[in-house]
């Protein structure tokens, strides 16, 4: 009946959190309480604003008894927490896992880099370059130019050549491209690492794309087209071979990192575990040494 389970699982809602709340955040049970309720706040001033403005008017009403319901749960989540927690790890173990983590860098890391911005910073950036190409009145222009060449180098090249080799990708997963000394990477370095990836190894592939389709797509099968086939085929097969070998044998260095020298590394710094402690320890060794 809906006269339980509405009232049921707004109490459900919010066990979690206050189990989250007790378990890792080690807050007491008036936190969680208070926090609690600030949170079932924040859900019924969202409803009664109609997501803040979005909608012309509120889509659900403010409930004092889901305030009551929803606090209720996260101060059930934090009661019983200390029954699970035994089974569970503690933050410490948690935290060891999570800095091990952050010292790698995975491919997914970089992978995720590389979609923010190859496909989202480089697509506005493509568009305002157009624009401003458009208003300067240098629309003549060839179009991979503004869409492909400039974008690309503003991203890969520019941004990361002044942000100690970090584009706005490697940023979120904090990662950066440095010599493989350790030094920073320099303009020219970086130029020639990115020109070996998007100059030479993804436009072997584009090249692949466009011959196959014109030889067997389109029936176009001129002399020409069958040698940039052969070439572009050619080209896409080694760099193919490379990315599947520095994969399988998990060195993740690809060919255009090995060329020009450069690795990439983590930007994640652990955090002491308890400055406080250690801060009162070093206290004890210089009363023990005076």
């Amino acid at each position: 009946q809906s006269a339980f389970i509405q009232p049921f699982f707004n109490v459900v809602l919010t066990i979690p959190f206050g189990f989250y709340l007790r378990y890792y955040f080690k807050r007491s049970v008036p936190q969680i309480i208070l926090m609690s309720f600030g949170l079932s706040l924040f859900f019924e001033l969202t409803q009664l604003s109609g997501l803040y403005g979005y909608y012309p008017r509120p889509y659900r009403l403010f409930d004092v008894d889901d305030l009551i319901l929803n606090t209720t749960g996260g101060f059930l989540g934090g009661v019983f927490a200390p029954i699970l927690m035994r089974a569970l790890p503690s933050r410490d173990i948690i935290d060891a896992k999570i800095q091990a983590r952050g010292a790698r860098v995975t491919l997914a890391r970089r992978f995720a880099a590389f979609i923010i911005d190859f496909f989202l910073f480089s697509g506005i950036i493509g568009v305002l370059i157009q624009i401003l190409l458009h208003l300067l009145g240098l629309d003549q222009l060839p179009g991979f130019l503004g869409n492909y060449v400039l974008p690309l180098f503003f991203v890969f090249v520019l941004w990361p050549a002044f942000n100690q080799g970090q584009t706005l990708g490697k940023s979120l997963v904090r990662i950066k491209i440095v010599r493989t000394n350790g030094q920073p990477i320099g303009f020219w370095r970086l130029f020639l690492r990115e020109s070996l990836l998007y100059g030479l190894a993804l436009p072997s592939f584009m090249g692949l794309n466009y011959f196959f389709g014109e030889y067997f797509g389109a029936f176009h099968r001129t002399e020409i087209n069958l040698a940039a086939l052969g070439f572009f085929g050619l080209l896409s097969l080694l760099f193919l071979i490379n990315f599947a070998w520095e994969i399988i044998s998990r060195h993740h260095r690809f060919f255009y990192d090995a060329w020009t020298d450069t690795t990439q590394i983590s930007t994640f710094q652990s955090q002491p575990k308890n400055p406080v402690a250690r801060q009162d320890s070093a206290n004890d060794d210089d009363i023990q040494k005076s």
